[in-house]
């Protein structure tokens, strides 16, 4: 695991105005070589034009944001650290877990613990990268019936050449877009199955720690158009209750662990018992 430490300067505004002054003065000491060296003589300023719109002044000496520490005994308003460390300053501590908080506890120490990543935020961030690809994993009652239904539909459309077989559905990242993609395969005679999808693309926005999927259409993904997804919306009306089911606001949780979030937990603010589990993969 690692440990994430970020800090700031005590007061922004101060600071960012110190910088202004400071290039001010840079400025007309400049100003005033470059005349003096030019043989004229320095006037007053006419213009001035500076970019100052947003200032950074955060540091992360560590990186990754698997896990985040609480401050162990110090004051939840400090903003002042002693950046001084030293070898010697270094203390070991003994920590063990506690399943019911699902943090890292102190032992000598209960106000020290260690928390895993939000899930919330983990999830949404993986919504931007393509690298992501969540699988439907372990699923509530009501979500089955979902899943049955679609199972049944593409069973039934099957003839004695061809038989159509529902595979899986993923939320991935395609063409900048958060794409509800509906995976099934198509076996023609005794040719090997062949996997293809319909894909449709959802807005997602963040309320909190919850995170709401807003339908928008069907879209082309690589060799699967929009129009056969359009199209497979009236021959598979299971796919239609599978949108309206991501058409809410979920709050999301870890699955297991928020210590490894590779399983995480939807579960629809409107109704707890209609819960999905989604796996990296």
């Amino acid at each position: 695991p690692e440990l994430q430490c970020s800090y700031t300067v005590k007061d922004p505004e101060a600071s960012k105005n110190a910088l202004l002054a400071a290039a001010v003065a840079d400025a007309r000491t400049k100003a005033t070589v470059l005349a003096g060296a030019s043989g004229v003589k320095l006037g007053e300023i006419l213009r001035i034009d500076y970019s100052f719109a947003q200032i950074d002044f955060t540091c992360r000496p560590m990186n990754g944001n698997l896990m985040m520490a609480k401050a162990c005994g110090a004051a939840e308003d400090s903003m002042a650290y002693d950046m001084d460390i030293e070898p010697d300053d270094i203390e070991v501590q003994e920590f063990v877990y506690k399943a019911d908080r699902d943090v890292f506890q102190a032992v000598d120490n209960e106000a020290c613990f260690i928390e895993g990543d939000n899930p919330a935020r983990f999830f949404i961030s993986t919504l931007g990268q393509q690298t992501y690809k969540w699988e439907f994993d372990q699923e509530s009652d009501k979500f089955a019936a979902i899943v049955n239904a679609m199972n049944e539909t593409f069973n039934a459309m099957s003839t004695s050449n061809v038989k159509y077989s529902y595979e899986n559905s993923v939320l991935r990242v395609a063409n900048g877009q958060t794409i509800l993609q509906v995976v099934y395969s198509v076996k023609i005679s005794k040719q090997k199955a062949q996997s293809t999808s319909v894909n449709y693309a959802f807005n997602v926005s963040q309320n909190g720690d919850n995170i709401r999927f807003t339908y928008d259409q069907p879209v082309t993904v690589g060799t699967s158009t929009a129009e056969a997804a359009a199209g497979m919306l009236d021959v598979v009306p299971a796919i239609k209750d599978l949108i309206n089911y991501f058409g809410q606001e979920f709050s999301i949780d870890a699955a297991e662990t928020r210590f490894l979030l590779n399983t995480i937990k939807l579960t629809p603010v409107a109704d707890n018992s209609a819960w999905v589990t989604l796996k990296n993969n």
